[in-house]
């Protein structure tokens, strides 16, 4: 099934803010093993999701844009997903991926979600099932080869024609909270295929 969101997403060596200042110390992070494929364009993400499971990604360049607040910027992107089952009857051996151009990735994940209708913000319980328009608030931990790296992303999602003003009302609001001077600069906001590449 393809779905598409609308993305900011910021990446870091070092947390931009304490977890606990944004996201409930209540909630169990999501923690999962992924493998991601080194040898896929600057525009695609190819990873295995658990041992049976396969995602691509594709970045639509024609929309979207640079955003502005008044102290960060981000580059706001379109991905086109698809996820599904993996053909075969024995997924590959870990130590396999990892010599063919797969790239371990550990990953924490501290999410928030936000719920849009009527031009209002309103945010959800992760247990709520089927939200049709909203966004997605999420901190990773990431990591990789034995080094910790950060990244800050807020996925919107509805229709096409509700992604931009979802991811901006949505933006908005969090950045009236976030810390001045974070780090929310263009410069380092971009989307996987662009990060991993620095571990080619």
């Amino acid at each position: 099934m393809m779905k598409q969101t609308m993305e900011l997403r910021w990446f870091f060596e070092q947390p931009p803010f304490a977890v606990g200042d944004f996201f409930s110390q209540d909630l169990t992070p999501q923690q999962r093993v992924e493998y991601h494929f080194g040898g896929a364009s600057e525009g695609t993400a190819i990873r295995l999701l658990g041992p049976d499971t396969i995602q691509q990604t594709s970045l639509r360049g024609d929309i979207a844009g640079v955003l502005h607040w008044d102290d960060a910027s981000g580059q706001a992107e379109v991905w086109n997903r698809w996820e599904g089952p993996l053909d075969s009857l024995q997924p590959p051996h870990n130590e396999l991926l990892e010599s063919n151009g797969w790239l371990k990735i550990t990953r924490l994940q501290h999410v928030r979600l936000f719920g849009i209708s009527d031009n209002h913000l309103t945010e959800y319980s992760l247990a709520v099932d089927r939200l049709q328009s909203g966004c997605l608030f999420l901190m990773n931990l990431l990591q990789v080869r034995n080094r910790d790296y950060w990244n800050i992303a807020i996925k919107a999602f509805g229709t096409p024609d509700q992604l931009m003003y979802n991811l901006r009302m949505t933006a908005d609001r969090l950045f009236q909270q976030l810390p001045k001077q974070g780090g929310f600069s263009v410069d380092n906001s971009y989307g996987y295929p662009h990060w991993l590449r620095r571990f080619q």
